[in-house]
């Protein structure tokens, strides 16, 4: 079934019925909503807590065009693509290939950042607006990252501060125990995930009350290019040149919206699944923890 659920080693997660603000602590917390998607926009906001442990990486993520919920079954499956705002005030894309329970942990190399999103490091208190578009562009894979600083007032102040596209250059990182895993997937360390997805999440590392709201999770086109014809922009920006993608053409579009209700003393978030204005779904999504 379509669900979103918590998971995550020590983990907890809890939804406040007024307000929607789900609260994360944990050492890898991760909240999951599972539902087929491939051309995707993802959007939350999210606020820094604190931290329980010193990691290089830690800060705010969204992952999507993934396929974790299937990991223990086939770890070769279990690929994404990440948009990372560090607590540094980096920003950075990122690319998994492999996630074995044996310890095979695959990712990218020389992967696309800017040094600062724009505010100097992630301030404890402050809601920053994230949103991850991902489309393919025939076999390849165009990224956008962008961020709000407005907490969604007005709709929103976005800014793109990140684009890449992944047409093969962008490849893996594998360590020397990790070379029979790629040999045993059939990956040459280039690929680009243009197929399927089915989960997306939020996720942070060694938190206490990092919290998150206003998670939405929308199919959109597939990248169109400009009308020169030429490629998408492939290095990282950080002025923004446009707002992001409605997804809305002629082709229609589809979205996923969230609602919480309460059943059997257990909280639930509804999600309403619509195309072109008409329902095509409702799934339910439960918050483990």
């Amino acid at each position: 079934n379509d669900a979103c659920v918590g998971r995550g080693s020590s983990s907890t997660f809890e939804i406040d019925a007024s307000s929607g603000i789900m609260t994360m602590t944990g050492k890898t917390p991760r909240y999951y909503c599972y539902l087929d998607h491939t051309n995707v926009e993802v959007t939350t906001y999210a606020k820094r807590g604190s931290e329980t442990g010193y990691k290089s990486y830690q800060g705010m993520v969204i992952v999507a065009r993934s396929r974790h919920r299937d990991y223990k079954d086939d770890s070769c499956q279990a690929r994404g693509y990440y948009f990372r705002l560090y607590n540094t005030g980096q920003a950075c894309f990122l690319k998994e290939f492999i996630h074995s329970t044996s310890g095979c942990l695959v990712y990218s190399n020389n992967n696309p950042c800017v040094d600062d999103f724009g505010t100097g490091g992630v301030t404890k208190g402050k809601w920053y607006g994230m949103k991850l578009v991902i489309q393919n562009n025939g076999n390849k894979v165009n990224l956008q990252g962008w961020v709000d600083f407005d907490d969604g007032k007005n709709g929103g102040n976005w800014e793109k501060v990140l684009e890449y596209t992944d047409d093969g250059d962008w490849t893996a990182y594998v360590e020397s125990d990790e070379k029979d895993c790629m040999k045993d997937c059939g990956y040459d360390g280039d690929e680009a995930w243009t197929s399927q997805g089915n989960s997306v999440f939020v996720r942070a590392s060694y938190v206490k009350d990092y919290q998150w709201k206003k998670f939405s999770i929308r199919e959109i086109q597939p990248f169109q290019l400009n009308s020169g014809g030429s490629s998408p922009v492939s290095s990282p920006t950080k002025k923004p040149t446009s707002k992001p993608t409605s997804g809305s053409s002629s082709g229609g579009s589809s979205s996923v919206s969230l609602e919480l209700h309460k059943n059997a003393g257990k909280w639930w978030m509804a999600v309403k699944a619509s195309s072109s204005g008409s329902d095509i779904k409702s799934l339910k999504m439960r918050s483990d923890g």
